[in-house]
């Protein structure tokens, strides 16, 4: 795991209330890490469509991507 995962995880399990809800806002979490790249997001969001799809889950998202 990176860093930057290890730090993001920490943050967000120290901001959960007793009820498992989620009380850090925006601005805190986004203070973690950095805002991703719009090409790293493209290629976040390819790759996860190809695991959906490798796993029978994503059956009509071949055409919504063309």
């Amino acid at each position: 795991m990176s860093r930057q995962v290890h730090d993001a995880a920490e943050v967000i399990i120290g901001n959960l209330s007793e009820d498992g809800y989620l009380i850090a806002s925006d601005d805190e979490l986004m203070g973690v890490a950095p805002p991703a790249s719009p090409e790293a997001d493209v290629a976040t969001a390819k790759s996860i469509v190809s695991e959906a799809a490798a796993l029978g889950l994503a059956e009509g998202l071949e055409d919504a991507e063309h």
